[in-house]
């Protein structure tokens, strides 16, 4: 016993711990014991995500998910030091540690958690690549102080960048104080991450996305912008940047990948290249000239207003004679309207 008359429980054999993936059918069990075990639940990742189960002595004793990183975030813009165009198009080597939940009472096995996270963070990158084609350079966490101080993440060599400012989106700025400031913390997978980040010219095959993120043609991008340039728009005009046109194109698009809801939708549309984002009708910056693809805040709206009726009238239109996948995904169009808005956040 320890002066507070707590047991002292003795530190873990390093060598135990064993870190994997979870399988597909272990999915089921990974997502229950994380709603069980994590103070925010679990639904499902907001677009691309792994799973991992590390088991000591044989036992599941610990889950860790990391998905897409954030979309945006101002220090961590700040601390990399990118310029825009770059930022677009190199989101997808960010990964973001969106839940880590113990199956056991605290401080049963000392020290674990670091020793996770740096088991995780030496072997990430090459499972994301052998996932989804491509490394990671760096590693990122939002911790809220008012439930823990981000001690194990800083016990695992992670590097706290700052914090968020406490503002959630209105009207399409970040306007609503909603008084949840947390910490931003990263770590780099790669000594040379910012310097890779910040690079100018295309990155070396490894950290490039392979082929085209929406998996679709230029042209057949054009036809669907078309089709949904019919619906009339609900919004005022006055600060409208993306057509209505637009952000339908980009649910339909992310939905066939398989991101669901509309911040994974906007983390597929980060990932689109200038071509697609071009071809679908978004908003082009008049400072830097680069088309930028829609935000959460306006397909969340999007998704409020959406008449199903409507939306499967140009989803039947357009699905006849081109795409099986659209096919199916019209059959269920009032899906869009159910959408949940946020997938999953941490």
């Amino acid at each position: 016993m320890n002066e507070h008359g707590r047991k002292n429980n003795p530190p873990i054999e390093a060598g135990e711990v064993k870190v994997r993936l979870a399988r597909t059918s272990e999915y089921p069990k990974w997502d229950r014991l994380m709603r069980q075990h994590h103070q925010l639940g679990f639904k499902r990742f907001a677009g691309r995500g792994l799973r991992y189960i590390v088991e000591y002595k044989g036992r599941w004793v610990c889950l860790s998910g990391w998905q897409t990183g954030s979309f945006k975030s101002a220090v961590r813009e700040q601390w990399i030091g990118w310029a825009p165009e770059q930022q677009w198009r190199r989101l997808h080597l960010i990964v973001n540690n969106t839940r880590f939940a113990m199956l056991h009472e605290a401080g049963r096995y000392p020290n674990l958690g670091s020793h996770v996270l740096k088991l995780i963070c030496q072997r990430i990158s090459d499972d994301w690549e052998a996932a989804y084609g491509h490394g990671l350079l760096l590693a990122e966490t939002f911790v809220n102080p008012k439930q823990h101080g981000g001690i194990m993440y800083r016990a695992a060599g992670w590097q706290t960048l700052g914090k968020t400012a406490g503002y959630s989106r209105k009207g399409g700025k970040y306007t609503k104080a909603h008084g949840e400031v947390k910490l931003v913390l990263a770590k780099r997978l790669r000594r040379d991450a910012r310097r890779v980040l910040c690079q100018l010219g295309e990155l070396e095959s490894r950290w490039q996305k392979k082929g085209k993120t929406s998996g679709q043609s230029l042209p057949t991008l054009r036809s669907l912008n078309a089709e949904f340039s019919v619906i009339r728009d609900f919004r005022r005009a006055q600060g409208r940047k993306h057509t209505l046109a637009s952000a339908y194109s980009t649910l339909i698009l992310a939905q066939l990948s398989g991101f669901y809801g509309p911040v994974a939708a906007a983390q597929f549309a980060a990932a689109l290249s200038q071509e697609e984002l071009a071809a679908i009708g978004s908003w082009r910056n008049p400072k830097t000239g680069l088309y930028e693809p829609v935000s959460k805040s306006t397909l969340h709206r999007v998704i409020q207003h959406t008449e199903s009726e409507q939306l499967q009238g140009v989803l039947d239109r357009y699905s006849g004679c081109r795409n099986k996948q659209l096919s199916a995904l019209a059959a269920d169009g009032k899906r869009i309207r159910g959408t949940n808005r946020n997938g999953d956040s941490h």
